[in-house]
């Protein structure tokens, strides 16, 4: 049966918004969507608003009864109600309740219909009255009927309806009585994890419950809960998914005619199943079958034409459910009808029932046919059922493709099925170059969680040390990825050093290229990170040794090269040089890679103020992570950056506490920090200075635990010493700036500056010194323009106008708001645009004769005069703010001392003045 979306689930606040809006001008809704992607929870929100209202719900079952939904509608009418009828319609309306007999002749239908009207009409004048029936498509025929009718000739601003159903068909019908449909989306990754975060799952098992469970969410929370109850490491993930899978959809699947369910069985089989492809297959009414399935919330038509399962899951159980023989007669037919020689090759592959040499050939040639077409996921399968297609005696075939499998997978960022091929080497194979491989296949397959693969490093370290048969080049690609390990998890920077000189030493003996640039630019990454000479030097040398990647690019001296000019702010230098990555990402058909390659290029339009491309790149890479095991925290971060600056604040928030769990979760101290960062970003453009505070401190000391003093790559310094001033320790906001600008300045990182110098012009204006803030932001200012650093720009031309307003320049002030909204809104920097365009509305409306001296306010302080004026208590303060309430006092304090006034009444007269992120 559907499953409903969990009571506890977070509300869809974008979803409600559009309906409350929808109900509110045309007052009658349909709410479409898949079974089970949390209709009813929305339905129930909604009707939890509603005090005052007459609410008449129903929630039908499959009952097949004559009128059961009216009857359910209708059951809880007030006795007063039917009195006022005239015997026969009363008598009518008492048939329906069933609290009298139905005469001989049956229900009068004409005298129901025209009780109902009556009866709508006498309540309507006094009360507003709902209509609210969840999973319409199961209403009985007579009962649509009659309500359908009902609801043409009543007003619909008194008699306002909310439906929700999965059909398209029903939705369609429903419009005649003017209800305007609102789809629910599937739910994203995002929304899925915030969901199941209660459960404490590793992140892993949660990426394998968003794949399964498609964005329903009903079903990721009993996957999940199943995944939660079972004992440790050992749960298998499928073993809990497929029993549920059937469960959930066995209600729907027994629904589907025999004929809809083997077409749809049919397309659960097929590589990339369209309506003209199951007709070839045998399906003759696969247009009908398709509708049928479409209708019951199973599968959805994309714009391509192609059949798309909601939930890897339900597919699934739907293959689950067909015989052996069945599913290899399928894939026999399939293999005969379709075009694409890769998807004819894996037909006949799974239709196979013995090991046969001659395909696994086949397989072999169309893995990188797949690889070069983008489908990773594909390779993988066909290295994997190539090498279960040799014959057993064919040891040699047999390591040669398990191998193949395991680069595949771990491209595709399948943990699991790189796994199953490296036990599948180290058994076969008494060559520890080969079980070497494996095993890094693996370690490179689970990206920053490198503590999943504690035993595997041990088992390849002690390959590499024991025995001299040993390729030295594959004894330095392991001493690189010990290196990363120690950079991610361990963060001692000399033993990184180490490692990745011994390393480059080796893979130079051993000839291997590929290996000894990547030694080097580990080493040219700890260089620039610890601010020693020579990273330029050794990176140019790197680039020298392969000039171009033959595998992983984001190991690779060109995407650091490339990330030396992002950190520097040479932001059309970053984008080229991404860019031609990200070709070279997309040929390799490498995850990872591109969704680094993603990331980095979402940074360097963000800076430049490109905020559509930005995240239009960070989209994708979401979107290929999803299908993945890799460790989200790096793409996390990024996007949590994109929407702190661009899109929503909230959801950031949401990105960036996952993200900080899922770093956590690997040990992986190098994103902490950057999550940790986002954090601290997001409290302190809030107004919550002293958490703000507490993150970009944290900050702070995860990077100088790395051993980082280069400002540049995470420039959190000028934040923190905003920050600080807005708690008013003013000092110590000094002393940050001066110490990062000392370190700027010797290493050359000039693009770091204007940022230090817009943090220090908060401090300036602290203190009163406004011309040494003026100057200061002048510079930052142009700094900006020549970097090209748009939302910065933007930040300052705010932070000028704040500083005017203080100095009485209020015409200045408005001009530079103006400039800093149209700004925003040419980069689609959504956040900042409407904090300029608040600010302006303040300044523009602002009480003729409201004292000046409000302008001289910090932020903080503005916050705390608008929650005091709004009836706080200084306790109420303190939470809202995240402060104690020590800390509220002393702000009451300075503000009375400022505007000088006595009394939290006379506080409640002044206008407060701009805030950042308003």
């Amino acid at each position: 049966m559907a499953t409903p979306a969990p009571a506890s689930a977070p509300p869809r606040a974008d979803v409600l918004a559009e309906l409350r809006s929808t109900l509110e001008r045309h007052h009658r809704v349909v709410v479409r969507g898949p079974a089970g992607v949390g209709k009813s929870v929305l339905l129930d929100r909604l009707k939890s608003e509603w005090d005052g209202d007459v609410v008449l719900a129903a929630y039908p079952g499959r009952t097949g009864v004559p009128f059961a939904t009216l009857a359910e509608l209708f059951a809880d009418v007030e006795a007063g109600w039917l009195d006022a009828l005239t015997p026969p319609r009363r008598a009518a309306v008492e048939t329906l309740l069933r609290l009298r007999e139905a005469p001989e002749s049956g229900l009068d239908l004409i005298g129901l219909r025209l009780a109902l009207r009556e009866l709508l009409r006498r309540v309507t004048a006094a009360n507003r009255v709902w209509f609210v029936v969840d999973a319409a498509e199961r209403c009985d025929e007579q009962s649509l009927d009659l309500l359908i009718g009902l609801w043409r000739h009543l007003p619909a601003h008194r008699v306002r309806v909310l439906l929700s159903t999965r059909d398209a068909e029903l939705s369609g019908r429903l419009a005649g009585t003017g209800a305007r449909e609102i789809a629910v989306p599937l739910w994203s990754s995002t929304e899925i994890r915030e969901l199941l975060a209660p459960l404490a799952l590793p992140h892993r098992q949660v990426s394998q419950v968003c794949r399964a469970s498609g964005g329903l969410p009903g079903l990721a929370s009993r996957i999940g809960e199943a995944l939660a109850a079972a004992p440790g490491d050992a749960a298998d993930h499928r073993t809990a998914i497929l029993p549920l899978a059937e469960a959930v959809t066995g209600e729907l699947l027994t629904e589907l005619s025999p004929r809809a369910r083997n077409t749809t069985l049919v397309a659960a089989l097929a590589t990339h199943a369209t309506e003209r492809q199951l007709r070839q297959a045998g399906c003759g009414s696969a247009h009908r079958d398709l509708a049928e399935a479409v209708r019951l919330g199973l599968v959805e038509l994309t714009e391509t034409g192609e059949v798309a399962f909601h939930a890897e899951a339900i597919r699934d159980a739907l293959v689950a459910k067909a015989s052996e023989r069945t599913i290899r007669r399928v894939h026999r037919t399939l293999a005969q009808v379709v075009t694409d020689p890769v998807a004819s090759v894996r037909h006949r592959a799974l239709a196979a029932d013995r090991r046969q040499p001659e395909l696994a050939s086949e397989l072999d040639k169309t893995v990188p046919v797949a690889q070069r077409t983008g489908e990773v996921a594909l390779a993988a399968e066909l290295a994997l059922m190539a090498a279960e297609l040799t014959p057993s005696d064919d040891t040699a075939a047999l390591i040669r493709r398990w191998l193949s499998a395991c680069q595949h997978a771990g491209s595709a960022g399948r943990v699991d099925w790189v796994e199953r091929a490296a036990k599948a080497v180290c058994d076969l194979s008494e060559d520890p170059n080969d079980r070497l491989r494996a095993r890094m296949a693996v370690i490179d397959a689970v990206g920053q969680d490198f503590g999943k693969v504690r035993q595997t490093f041990a088992a390849a370290e002690s390959e590499a040390r024991g025995d001299n048969r040993t390729d030295p080049g594959l004894h330095a690609e392991l001493l690189t990825w010990m290196a990363w390990r120690t950079y991610v998890c361990d963060t001692n920077p000399s033993e990184v050093l180490s490692l990745s000189r011994r390393a480059a030493v080796l893979a130079e003996r051993g000839g291997n290229s590929l290996v000894h640039m990547q030694a080097l630019t580990m080493v040219a990454r700890m260089q620039r990170f610890l601010g020693l000479p020579g990273d330029e030097t050794t990176l140019r040398r790197a680039v020298a040794v392969a000039p171009l990647p033959v595998r992983d690019v984001a190991g690779s001296a060109n995407f650091l090269r490339a990330r030396h000019a992002l950190f520097d702010d040479r932001l059309d230098t970053a984008r080229e040089q991404f860019t031609e990555l990200l070709s070279l990402a997309e040929r390799l058909g490498e995850l990872k890679s591109l969704t680094e390659v993603l990331r980095s290029l979402a940074e360097v339009e963000l800076r430049g103020g490109d905020c559509q491309a930005a995240r239009a790149h960070i989209a994708r890479a979401m979107d290929l992570l999803a299908g993945s095991d890799l460790s989200p925290s790096p793409v996390w971060y990024v996007a949590a950056l994109v929407e702190t600056h661009a899109g929503d604040r909230d959801r950031a928030m949401i990105l960036a506490r996952q993200g900080l769990a899922s770093a956590r979760e690997d040990n992986d101290v190098v994103f902490t920090a950057r999550n940790e960062y986002v954090l601290g970003l997001l409290r302190l453009y809030r107004g919550h200075a002293e958490a703000a505070v507490r993150s970009l401190r944290e900050t702070a000391a995860l990077d100088d635990r790395c051993g980082v003093t280069d400002p540049s790559p995470l420039p959190f310094h000028g934040d923190l010493a905003e920050a600080l001033v807005h708690t008013g320790q003013n000092e110590a906001a000094l002393a940050v700036l001066n110490r990062a600008r000392d370190t700027a300045t010797r290493l050359g990182r000039h693009s770091v500056l204007p940022r230090l110098d817009l943090a220090e012009s908060a401090h300036r204006i602290a203190v009163g010194d406004h011309q040494a803030a003026a100057v200061l932001l002048k510079r930052a200012l142009t700094e900006f323009t020549h970097y090209g650093l748009q939302l910065e720009r933007g930040r300052t031309l705010l932070a000028t106008a704040s500083l005017e307003r203080r100095r009485r320049k209020r015409a200045r002030a408005r001009e530079l708001l103006t400039e800093a909204a149209t700004l925003f809104a040419e980069c689609q920097a959504t956040p900042w645009r409407r904090q300029a365009e608040t600010a302006r509305a303040q300044l523009e409306h602002q009480r003729h004769g409201a004292p000046d001296e409000i302008a001289a306010l910090t932020a903080g302080e503005s916050r705390v005069v608008r929650l005091v004026a709004e009836g706080a208590t200084n306790r109420q303060v303190a939470s809202t703010l995240d402060v104690s309430v020590k800390t509220v006092e002393a702000s009451l304090t300075r503000i009375y001392r400022k505007l000088g006034i006595q009394t939290r009444t006379q506080l409640a007269g002044y206008r407060r003045p701009d805030e950042p992120g308003a």
